[in-house]
């Protein structure tokens, strides 16, 4: 079987992210923070095929990144039993990419903040500066303690000193826009044409 289907056999992300995954598939709560891009988990296959052809990537390990990115959204969120998932997206996430694609996107970041086991909520520009300036982060919780995930140039990392990130976490959340303000700004869209 093997040899007739390679493709559909082999795992497509990165060995460094297969730890992670495990842990996503084990969370019974997410709190994501990112600052560039909409989280992964959240991403729709055209932004998803945009932020990852940005890199070095070939068109054929794009398709087949995007691919494994919408597999990973549906056995996480669409589980029976899915995570709280929390994310605060910076503001300058949202500003980046053309309108064709980021309309498409910010309607389904809607759509998944109308779900019960779903908080999404936008940092604004007019918060300035803020403890999460020095990049995104993930914080599972599992029934063996919280794992933190760190996101850089290079790879991933998972760390058991989650400590830290949970003061940076609740200091976000602080300055961040309530949900419903969150879904109302992103239905406003006004810095789109």
């Amino acid at each position: 079987m093997r040899d007739i289907w390679p493709d559909v056999l082999k795992r497509r992300e990165p060995a460094w992210l297969r730890p992670w995954v495990e842990t996503e598939l084990q969370a019974t709560a997410l709190r994501a923070f990112q600052v560039s891009v909409i989280p992964g988990l959240l991403q729709t296959p055209e932004y998803a095929t945009l932020v990852l052809s940005s890199g070095l990537l070939d068109a054929d390990e794009v398709a087949g990144y995007v691919e494994t990115r919408l597999r990973r959204q549906a056995a996480v969120l669409n589980r029976r039993k899915p995570p709280l998932f929390i994310a605060v997206i910076d503001e300058c996430a949202l500003r980046r990419g053309e309108p064709d694609i980021m309309h498409p996107q910010l309607d389904h970041l809607i759509e998944m903040a109308q779900r019960p086991n779903t908080f999404l909520h936008v940092l604004p520009l007019d918060a300035g500066m803020h403890a999460g300036q020095a990049g995104p982060f993930v914080i599972a919780t599992t029934e063996d303690g919280d794992v933190g995930y760190l996101d850089d140039q290079a790879s991933g990392r998972l760390t058991n000193e989650t400590a830290p990130l949970w003061a940076i976490w609740d200091t976000l959340r602080s300055v961040a826009l309530p949900r419903r303000h969150t879904i109302d700004f992103l239905r406003a869209r006004t810095w789109l044409t």
